[in-house]
């Protein structure tokens, strides 16, 4: 488990919440010549890969991963504060993750 965590200097802002927008994972020899096939996996099970907790931040998995450690993972996320997500400001991160054997 990996725990996000963003902070907002407005007190008055109420709690931080997490969101993941999308998932995408990249084959390691993805850029180098490929023949032109693209190496970038954004397809439905990839996305189900991860969950993260809207209220704690934390970034949890329940799969195996041997067939993705010759590659990376792209999770984009935002953060922002208040219960009303639409009127909010969202600060947005890229992590990057990978597996090893």
């Amino acid at each position: 488990m990996v725990r996000l965590h963003a902070d907002d200097p407005d007190a008055e802002s109420g709690p931080v919440f997490y969101r993941l927008v999308n998932v995408s994972f990249i084959r390691a020899d993805y850029y180098t010549s490929n023949g032109g096939q693209s190496n970038i996996d954004t397809s439905p099970a990839v996305a189900k890969s991860f969950d993260l907790d809207a209220t704690t931040g934390s970034l949890t998995t329940s799969q195996t991963y041997g067939l993705f450690v010759d590659g990376y993972f792209l999770l984009h996320v935002y953060a922002w504060t208040g219960q009303d997500e639409s009127l909010s400001r969202k600060a947005y991160n890229t992590l990057r993750v990978s597996f090893s054997v």
